[in-house]
């Protein structure tokens, strides 16, 4: 196995491709095992924005169910309120 060593001595483990700029591998240069783990870590981002905004959206309407329980129950206590006044 080749090192690549960069001008300061320090091995380098990853580097950029000068003709597509992708990451890859300086030690195996293997970029297609780099690039699949790239797109994995990208669809993994895209996949945990989802889970977010669907937990958003769950406390969202959680939020409002809420709401609308306390507005009814002020209601139904005005209502008995009035009842037993008459």
């Amino acid at each position: 196995m080749t090192l690549l060593i960069d001008d300061e001595g320090v091995v380098v483990k990853e580097s950029e491709c000068p003709h597509c700029r992708r990451m890859f591998c300086a030690q195996c240069k293997n970029s297609r095992r780099n690039s699949s783990l790239q797109m994995a870590s990208m669809e993994q981002k895209k996949a945990d924005e989802k889970v977010l905004k669907l937990a958003e959206e769950q406390k969202r309407k959680n939020e409002d169910l809420l709401k609308r329980i306390l507005k009814l129950e002020k209601q139904l206590d005005a209502k008995q309120a009035l009842e037993l006044g008459i």
